[in-house]
C-alpha cells in the first residue's frame, strides 16, 4: 500500500473564517498513486474532494473534525492498493448570545444572561453597555459580571443591553431588549409639559391637559372634581398618551382641584390639577449655580405657575456691599422647566449674590404694568 502523510497549512488549528489547505503527500508508492479521496467520515466512498490538495475557503466551526486522505494505486496483481492518513482540524471560534427576557414589572429584579460558546472555551466579559429606547449613544454600565442583575428596575431601564465577550482569538457582542411595564407617569419631554396649575378668569375657557408615558399604553382616562361635580360645559378629549379637559364659560363654582385617573392594566395613576383665577405668578424656585469662571456665572432655576399671563424673569446680582443690578428679562420656557442665564463681565475672585424675580402681566387694580410673583432663594457664588 502507498505510504502517505497529511498536513494542514497554515496549521491544523485555525480561526473561523480563515482559508486552510489540506495536502496528501506520498512518501512511497509502487505502483504510482492514481487517485485521491478526502473524507470526513472515514469512508473512502463518501468523499468531499478528489485531489491531493484540498482547500477550504473561510472555514467554519461546522467543518471541525478529522479529515482522512485515501491514496489509491492500481496493481494488476493485487488490485487497488490504498494508503490512508488523517489530520484533525480545530477551528477556533466565538458565538455570543443573550437570553431573551420577558417584559418586567417596574420595581422588580431581572437577571440578564450572556451566553458565549467557542474554542478556546475560556471567556472574559467586558462591561455591559445600555442603549435606552429613547435613543442616543450606548452607555457603559461599568459592570462586567455575568449575569447582569438589575434590582428595583425602573421605566428608564427599558432599552437594549449589550454583552461583549472575548476568548483568546475573538471579541464579539450580542444584545437583548428589556421592556418594563409601568403605570402612567407624567411625560418628562420638554415639548409635552403637563401644567398642573391653570389660571383663567370667569367667562373664559380653561384647558387642563395631561401628557403621560406608560407601558402598556393607557386604556382609560377619567376626570372628576374634588368637592363638586364636573362643570356642565366641560368637554373631554382622549388620545393614546394624553387627555384634555376643556371647560368653557367659567363660573366661580368651577374653580378648584380636578383629578385625572389613568389606567393601563398595570396600575391606576392619579394626577391633581388646580384651576384658579388669573393672578400673580409664583416665585421661581431652586436657584443654584450652574457654571462659574473668572468673569462670568451661569445660574439656573425652576419656573413655576405663571398666573395665567405670559411670564418673564429678572435676574439680579450684587456684590456683598453693592446695590442689586438687574439683567435683561428672560422668557419663561414653560411650567416646571429649568431656566439658565449667564451673567458676564464680572470681576475675578469676587463674591456675588444672585436672585431671580418672576413677573407677569397681571395688574389687579395696582396700575402697574407687571405684577411680581416674588423672589427665588438667594445664592452666593465666588468667581475664580
Amino acid at each position: 500500500n502507498p505510504i502517505i502523510s497529511t498536513q494542514a497549512s497554515p496549521s491544523s488549528t485555525v480561526k473561523e473564517g480563515d482559508d486552510v489547505t489540506l495536502t496528501c503527500d506520498v512518501t512511497k508508492a509502487n505502483p504510482t498513486v492514481t487517485s485521491y479521496v478526502w473524507s470526513r467520515t472515514q469512508d473512502i466512498n463518501n468523499g468531499v474532494h478528489n485531489q491531493a490538495s484540498f482547500t477550504i475557503n473561510q472555514i467554519q466551526v461546522e467543518q471541525n473534525g478529522t479529515y482522512t486522505c485515501y491514496a489509491t494505486a492500481q496493481s494488476s496483481r493485487h488490485g487497488n492498493l490504498v494508503g490512508e492518513s488523517n489530520v484533525t482540524m480545530t477551528v477556533q471560534y466565538l458565538r455570543v448570545s443573550v437570553e431573551s427576557i420577558p417584559a418586567t414589572l417596574e420595581n422588580s429584579s431581572v437577571s440578564i444572561h450572556c451566553k458565549p460558546q467557542g474554542i478556546p472555551g475560556s471567556f472574559v466579559y467586558s462591561n455591559w453597555r445600555f442603549l435606552p429606547f429613547t435613543g442616543g449613544q450606548p452607555v457603559d454600565l461599568q459592570r462586567n459580571q455575568n449575569p447582569l442583575i438589575l434590582n428595583n428596575v425602573q421605566y428608564t431601564d427599558a432599552g437594549t443591553y449589550i454583552c461583549t465577550a472575548s476568548n483568546s482569538q475573538f471579541t464579539k457582542t450580542s444584545n437583548v431588549s428589556l421592556a418594563v411595564k409601568y403605570a402612567a407617569k407624567k411625560d418628562p419631554s420638554s415639548d409635552r409639559v403637563t401644567n398642573l396649575e391653570v389660571s383663567a378668569d370667569i367667562g373664559e375657557s380653561a384647558t387642563l391637559t395631561l401628557y403621560v408615558i406608560a407601558y402598556p399604553k393607557p386604556t382609560s382616562y377619567s376626570w372628576r372634581k374634588i368637592n363638586g361635580s364636573l362643570p356642565s360645559t366641560y368637554n373631554q378629549t382622549d388620545l393614546e398618551y394624553e387627555s384634555t379637559l376643556r371647560v368653557d364659560r367659567l363660573r366661580d363654582s368651577d374653580y378648584g382641584t380636578y383629578v385625572c385617573s389613568v389606567d393601563n392594566g398595570i396600575g391606576q395613576s392619579v394626577f391633581l390639577f388646580k384651576l384658579e383665577r388669573k393672578g400673580k405668578p409664583d416665585a421661581p424656585s431652586n436657584l443654584e449655580m450652574f457654571n462659574v469662571s473668572a468673569i462670568s456665572v451661569t445660574v439656573q432655576w425652576v419656573s413655576n405657575k405663571d398666573g395665567g399671563y405670559p411670564q418673564k424673569f429678572l435676574v439680579e446680582y450684587k456684590t456683598v456691599d453693592g446695590p442689586w443690578i438687574s439683567m435683561s428679562a428672560v422668557t419663561d420656557p414653560g411650567y416646571k422647566l429649568t431656566v439658565l442665564k449667564k451673567l458676564p463681565n464680572l470681576q475675578p475672585n469676587t463674591n456675588y449674590m444672585f436672585r431671580v424675580e418672576s413677573m407677569n402681566g397681571y395688574q389687579g387694580g395696582s396700575g402697574k404694568q407687571f405684577a411680581s410673583g416674588g423672589y427665588s432663594n438667594t445664592i452666593t457664588v465666588k468667581t475664580k
